[in-house]
């Protein structure tokens, strides 16, 4: 009696698991997707990367004298650690132009 209750159960289960669930489907579009904006990058702006630099990139570490570094070194630098002080675009353009204007030459 308990193992051809148990056979049963076990195939109800595997029944009625096995079904194909309903997926909702859409037919038509309401509304079109729109493309992902894009951040417009204007001028460097010295003053503001400078701040930006002293606040977002002091918070974790010592600041380094940017005349330590060459303008080159500077972008490795910068593309390293600017996802890490979640600088926006037009941030990094900040603080990268200040401190390539005060690299080593």
């Amino acid at each position: 009696m308990k193992i051809s209750f148990i056979a049963s159960l076990f195939t109800f289960i595997i029944l009625f698991s096995c079904q194909k669930k309903a997926v909702p489907v859409i037919t038509a579009r309401t509304i079109e997707p729109s493309a992902p904006k894009t951040e417009e990058l204007s001028a460097p702006d010295l003053p503001a990367g400078k701040q930006l630099f002293t606040n977002r990139c002091g918070r974790c570490h010592g600041l380094p004298d940017p005349a330590q570094y060459t303008a080159k070194r500077w972008e490795t630098i910068m593309a390293l650690m600017a996802p890490k002080a979640k600088l926006s675009g037009q941030e990094q353009v900040h603080v990268t132009a200040w401190v390539k204007e005060n690299a080593a030459k």
